[in-house]
């Protein structure tokens, strides 16, 4: 993947924060050494102009050349590259970059090699403008969708920001200043513009710090074979299945089956399938059922649920829409977003991380949320488009016990802690098991198979006092309800 500085543009979804940025120290070139660099320059129009091509090897030497020497004259600094700058005879751009781990390989363009300020210029926005990003954690793993060039916008600012220093004149400014504007900036809709706009008065980079999902349902659902399936797809899209605690998570086969039609598709590393339902229900006039399937290398069925099937294409020029989120949302847990124009690439973001999307279509989608805690915006990214952005409050709830099963008379002590819980939220635990256990709780209405623990501060931890009645295991259920209102996840 590439960032362009061309109008073909990398197009990229993604909002963005406020954060540091790199700043170096560039140099105006001196008059004998820019003379140099348009030496090579002039050689390379002349040598066009006789009807070379673009791949001369003359052409190719004298740029390379130009390129290198544009690096020493204006100091662009070398900290983010990834091996040398080098010139692109077929890319008639400006400049690209590829991301490489903290650093950005780059490559010049032939748009590149107009004047030796341009061509300096253009270098910064890729080294230091893109190479900053990444080496800041700007530049997120996970890139899908063509809606919002944050980045590139933040390169063009950094670029026109130099304007004086590479001696741009007044038309090269204006195509830096019409390119940022009418391929970038005014693709965002008014709230971004206008978070792009704060943070640039506030002298802020627009920063992406996009965290590529965790995995950590991988270990929350092992031990025990899940297939995660949207409850409603359209007759022609695809659906984004996960496959969770089975031996093997990669490989696997998942079918669909309707209208005495069947499809099916193999699980990734991550245990994730794309099922094309238009190839068993394109054209479909009215409701269907799918059944969809988990089969084992032998072909048995491991798990089996159903999808319900409605006419119709999913818009696939839409930005999404979802419905209102849950006030809390709880890490570590799966949540169930109800919503229109998702389809298989829908992603969750909350604050500045992707969460792990366990399967989606049209109108819905399942992600196991893990992040930070606290009050964060949240949105969902898709091919196509962002969501309205709302604020929920991310919670941590953790029940730990050393063991599950007891003797008469045995004291076993667990322990729960909990992050970013609204004071007055309402913890009711449940004894499962009252002919095995009692259980009592300091500072809690104890009850005689139920406790109720009224948080007083948004982070501690409650001790859970438990007795033995008889020889066995137990069980404790452990439940919020907030009082600052909630729509419970499904």
């Amino acid at each position: 993947m590439n960032y362009l500085k061309s109008v073909s543009a990398l197009i990229i979804m993604l909002l963005f924060w406020a954060g540091s940025v790199q700043t170096f120290a560039q140099k105006t070139a001196s008059k004998d050494d820019k003379a140099k660099i348009k030496e090579k320059l002039d050689k390379i129009k002349d040598l066009k102009d006789k009807g070379k091509p673009d791949d001369d090897p003359d052409i190719i030497i004298l740029a390379n050349e130009a390129i290198e020497l544009a690096d020493s004259f204006y100091q662009i600094p070398p900290g983010n590259l990834d091996g040398k700058p080098t010139y692109d005879p077929k890319y008639n751009g400006d400049g690209k970059c590829s991301k490489s781990g903290k650093k950005v390989k780059v490559k010049i363009g032939t748009g590149a090699l107009t004047t030796p300020g341009w061509l300096a210029s253009s270098k910064y926005h890729e080294i230091v403008g893109h190479g900053s990003q990444a080496a800041d954690g700007r530049w997120p793993d996970v890139l899908t969708g063509k809606i919002i060039e944050i980045l590139e916008t933040d390169a063009y600012d950094n670029e026109l920001g130099k304007s004086d220093v590479f001696e741009l004149d007044s038309a090269e400014k204006a195509e830096n200043k019409r390119r940022r504007d009418e391929e970038h900036y005014n693709k965002l809709d008014s709230a971004n513009r206008a978070k792009i706009d704060s943070l640039k008065k506030a002298g802020l980079p627009y920063q992406t710090a996009m965290i590529s999902p965790t995995g950590r349902s991988k270990i929350v659902y092992s031990g025990k074979s899940q297939l995660f399936v949207a409850g409603t797809v359209l007759s022609e899209e695809r659906m984004q299945v996960t496959v969770r605690g089975t031996k093997t998570i990669e490989g696997m086969v998942v079918t669909a089956e309707a209208n005495g039609k069947k499809t099916e598709a193999q699980t990734n590393a991550n245990g994730n399938a794309i099922l094309d339902f238009s190839a068993i229900a394109g054209g479909l006039s009215g409701a269907s059922t799918a059944v969809i399937k988990l089969l084992d290398s032998k072909g048995n069925v491991i798990q089996q649920t159903n999808t319900n099937i409605l006419p119709g294409q999913s818009q696939i020029f839409d930005r999404p829409v979802i419905e209102q989120l849950p006030a809390n949302l709880p890490t570590g847990d799966a949540v169930t977003i109800p919503g229109r124009n998702l389809g298989a690439d829908a992603q969750l973001v909350i604050g500045e991380q992707f969460q792990e999307t366990l399967s989606a279509s049209d109108k819905e989608m399942t992600t196991f949320t893990d992040c930070k805690t606290g009050t964060q915006p949240a949105f969902v990214v898709t091919p196509n488009g962002v969501s309205e952005s709302q604020t929920v409050n991310v919670y941590s709830l953790d029940f730990t016990i050393a063991k599950n099963s007891i003797k008469p008379k045995e004291n076993v002590q667990a322990q729960v802690h909990y992050e970013s819980i609204p004071v007055g939220t309402k913890l009711i635990f449940t004894n499962k098991s009252p002919g095995t256990i009692t259980m009592t709780i300091p500072g809690a209405q104890n009850a005689a198979n139920e406790c109720i623990y009224t948080v007083p501060d948004k982070n501690g931890s409650i001790p859970v006092n438990i007795t033995g009645i008889l020889r066995g295991s137990f069980q404790i259920a452990l439940d919020p309800v907030f009082s600052n209102s909630n729509q419970k996840p499904k």
